[in-house]
């Protein structure tokens, strides 16, 4: 098949029983089967491993992938520190980084963070701009609300200038226009195809009111998914799954049905061809089992086709 534009991201192990060590070993072999990137998520308050320094382990394991962030809390984290960190692995990867925040939904983390969770949003519209600033002059005397910096200098400076792209994970209306103003990628909900394009119309929508061309700004879809020998075996495996992993919660906070992937691998692809018609352009795939087999029978039944 011609190349479509579509693209197709492998999100690494994020749960203690998925085994951490198997990040490293996971991001190689997305590299070698010809996934366009690797992408770890973010929570404080719950056993994962911090994004940034599971991405340092797959910048080492790697020679190609983009190495992305769905997404950082990025509000949690002090903007020098976090400018110091994502420029860093940037200049490890040699330009490969794909900053990817957010501001998340679980109180529980700002708490334990001492940062005010009602601010979150204002927050992190001036941290963006603070490490645009930082990325691209290495100093900064910013006086803002939320941040007063005096910064001499700061390096390395990333590779990628003037900054590594910076993609919104978002799902709501102020957030949506946040993808509109500074974004340069959207990462959309993993929930069902019409409310994604929904918003993703809203993102078109701000551009068009501001002038700016939407085509400049790259949709992206997460998507859970479990290639499996029938149906039932793929919901069961991601129904499990998605139960555990929403817990503190109350359950999934999305529509499972409507919004995952799962059966034989013809059942898989009607989905993504579904999801493609709404105007996806990257998907940042979480499989279900996160195992180097399932990867493998993903790629070549499944996502191959799309290539």
């Amino acid at each position: 098949m011609p190349d479509n534009g579509i693209k197709f991201g492998l999100k690494l192990p994020y749960l203690t029983h998925d085994g951490f060590s198997q990040i490293a070993d996971l991001a190689a072999h997305a590299d070698r089967l010809g996934f366009h990137s690797v992408w770890t998520l973010d929570g404080v308050c719950y056993d994962q491993p911090s994004p940034l320094i599971s991405l340092a382990a797959a910048a080492g394991a790697t020679q190609r992938v983009r190495l992305g962030t769905a997404v950082v809390l990025s509000p949690l984290r002090d903007p020098v520190l976090l400018a110091k960190d994502v420029a860093s692995l940037d200049v490890i990867s040699k330009g490969r980084v794909i900053f990817g925040v957010g501001v998340g939904n679980r109180p529980w983390d700002y708490e334990a963070c001492r940062i005010p969770y009602n601010n979150r949003g204002a927050i992190l519209d001036e941290q963006i701009e603070v490490l645009r600033e930082l990325w691209q002059t290495g100093r900064s005397d910013h006086s803002g609300k939320f941040y007063k910096l005096s910064v001499r200098y700061l390096g390395p400076k990333p590779v990628q200038q003037p900054h590594p792209p910076v993609w919104i994970g978002s799902k709501s209306g102020p957030a949506l226009e946040r993808v509109a103003k500074v974004a340069t990628g959207w990462i959309g909900t993993a929930g069902a195809p019409d409310v994604w394009k929904e918003s993703w119309a809203k993102i078109v929508a701000a551009c068009n009111k501001t002038g700016r061309d939407p085509a400049e700004i790259t949709p992206a879809k997460l998507l859970y998914i479990s290639v499996a020998s029938s149906r039932e075996e793929g919901y069961q495996t991601l129904r499990s799954h998605l139960t555990q992993y929403y817990s503190d919660q109350g359950g999934v906070p999305w529509n499972l049905e409507k919004g995952c992937a799962w059966g034989r691998p013809a059942d898989c692809k009607e989905r993504i061809h579904e999801l493609v018609s709404c105007g996806a352009k990257v998907f940042l795939t979480t499989p279900i089992p996160p195992s180097l087999a399932h990867v493998e029978v993903l790629w070549k039944d499944v996502l191959s086709d799309f290539q």
